[in-house]
């Protein structure tokens, strides 16, 4: 019962954006482990960013988003579109920005957040 008790005092919290929302379910620094649950309006996104201790994996729940990411040799854009039901991972120290072609839900499951760990390097010219 003390483990529920723990989860009790952390509940969920939702983080306005200016894309959409992100609803914060778990996030522990001792497990190493983090899930969002990230709702994101169509022909919105965030842009170009990186972490360098961070490793993630977003599963698409419901909806169509564009992912891109920056090959760290050529510098060169590279993307994808991801349908429900399709995910990709992240190793750290990848440059990545995510687009939604429709309203999307988007599974974010990655090891600690630390939003000292989210470096921003440019916008993605394709968000409005």
């Amino acid at each position: 019962m003390k483990y529920i008790e723990y989860l009790k005092e952390y509940p969920p919290q939702v983080v306005p954006k200016e894309w959409g929302s992100e609803t914060w379910v778990f996030n522990n620094e001792r497990l190493n482990i983090c899930t969002k649950i990230l709702e994101i309006k169509k022909d919105k996104g965030f842009h170009y960013h990186f972490h360098l201790i961070k490793e993630e994996n977003f599963y698409v729940q419901k909806g169509k988003v564009k992912y891109f990411q920056i090959d760290p040799y050529t510098r060169e854009v590279e993307c994808c579109i991801l349908n429900e039901g399709e995910s990709v991972f992240l190793k750290k120290g990848v440059v990545h920005s995510l687009l939604a072609l429709e309203d999307s839900i988007i599974i974010e499951t990655s090891t600690y957040h630390r939003d000292s760990d989210s470096h921003r390097t440019h916008k993605n010219s394709e968000i409005n």
